[in-house]
């Protein structure tokens, strides 16, 4: 599980790709962002280094080994210049066997 914590890191695909390894075949992520309004982002930049939407979370978990399960709203996350919406997007760990190249 991570909640909030992809926006903080400085290579989230890394971190991704540290979570596939360590999770066995057929294993669940479950991971939680702050959804990036169409106007931009409400955050603090200098805490987050990422900001994402339904489309680029679920993009980047699924080019990192991941089938997308389920995406839902999930909580408000709060920032300086208001709050925004927060998505959980839960995913299987595709085997690398039955993985495609990226």
């Amino acid at each position: 599980t991570m909640y909030d914590v992809l926006e903080h890191v400085t290579d989230p695909k890394a971190e991704l790709a540290l979570c596939h390894s360590l999770l066995k075949d057929d294993g669940i992520l479950i991971t939680r962002v702050p959804s990036v309004p169409e106007n931009g982002p409400v955050m603090n930049l200098v805490d987050h280094l990422w900001h994402f939407n339904h489309e680029t979370a679920t993009a980047l978990i699924a080019s990192s080994g991941f089938e997308i399960i389920d995406i839902f709203n999930s909580g408000v996350c709060h920032g300086e210049r208001g709050s925004v919406q927060g998505i959980t997007i839960v995913a299987r760990k595709i085997p690398p066997s039955l993985s495609f190249p990226h």
